[in-house]
């Protein structure tokens, strides 16, 4: 089962009840465990969202710190998806026809020590050669927020609703004998 993120607007402001809407994944404790280390991946796949004013990103964060983006998307840029990594500065504005309002796509992210690197349905479209120092972990966060319009324009005023859709979310860790091991499962809520 797929998880739609959804994002209300009211008729009179551009800012929803809660700014972000989603699901957060701790990478302390449960077994819905999906924080990162040095040379864990993460896999994705996604539905962008149509609506301008969307913005949807799945990102890293812990303690103020650590954040590195697996993906920024705003419709009123249709073929662009963003990549940064935050802890080393590096980043990428990339291009592609496969990416597009409503579009569905798959992405990888392997955080290395000495890079990290993205891909896009299959195909490596950035590697930073910077990477996440030996010690990093953060937290796992899926979001869906509203533009205010400073960077990207609010949505139409008769947008009431908006979403993106997370079909498939696995993150998986090195074990310490050099081999890979799945530490979540997709995002059907099957422990």
């Amino acid at each position: 089962m797929a998880r739609s993120i959804r994002a209300m607007t009211s008729p009179t402001t551009w800012c929803p009840t809660a700014h972000t809407a989603g699901q957060a994944y701790s990478a302390q404790g449960d077994d819905r465990t999906a924080g990162g280390t040095p040379g864990c991946s993460l896999e994705a796949r996604i539905r962008l969202p149509k609506e301008v004013g969307a913005w949807a990103a799945i990102w890293t964060w812990r303690d103020g710190d650590q954040q590195i983006d697996v993906f920024e998307y705003h419709p009123d840029n249709p073929d662009l998806l963003e990549s940064t990594n935050h802890v080393r500065r590096a980043n990428r504005y990339h291009h592609d026809e496969a990416v597009r309002p409503a579009a569905r796509v798959d992405l990888r992210t392997v955080f290395g020590s000495r890079s990290v690197d993205w891909w896009l349905n299959g195909r490596r479209v950035f590697a930073d050669g910077r990477g996440v120092n030996r010690t990093w972990y953060a937290h796992l966060i899926v979001n869906l927020s509203v533009c205010a319009g400073r960077y990207h324009p609010p949505p139409q005023p008769e947008t009431t609703e908006m979403s993106y859709e997370v079909s498939h979310l696995v993150v998986r860790r090195p074990m310490t004998t050099g081999t890979s091991v799945e530490a979540t499962t997709s995002t059907d809520g099957a422990g």
